[in-house]
Parts: C-alpha cells; structure tokens; sequence
C-alpha cells in the first residue's frame, strides 16, 4: 500500500514536487502523482526507481535530460 510519506521521501530524492496518491480501482493499481519542476509536466510512479526512470524519460523528451 502506498504512503504520503514515502512519497514525499521519493520526491526529496529527486528534488520533484509530490502531488499525492491516484487511488486505483478494481484492478487498476494505486500510484503516485509528482511534477517536475524542470519540465513542467506531471507523471506517475510507484516506486523509486519507477518514478526515477519516469523523470529521466520526461526530461529526456522535453530536451532537459
């Protein structure tokens, strides 16, 4: 189960703004929200090396990576 704490911990990691959890539904799975102030844009992870590839692809796609 997903926790604000560790996504705040995953978003002080990787200097990003947490925006909360997306609770699933059924079998869509819970996740979290974060917005990268480099880019702009908003994105899911679940983890931290999920979240952490998420960052690097955006970035990478806007020309910042």
């Amino acid at each position: 189960m997903l926790s604000d704490k560790v996504g705040r911990e995953i978003a002080k990691i990787l200097e990003i703004r947490y925006e909360g959890i997306q609770e699933g539904f059924e079998d869509v799975p819970s996740f979290y929200i974060f917005t990268d102030p480099v880019t702009g844009t908003s994105f899911a992870g679940s983890d931290l090396e999920e979240t952490r590839q998420s960052l690097q692809d955006k970035r990478i796609a806007f020309g910042k990576g």
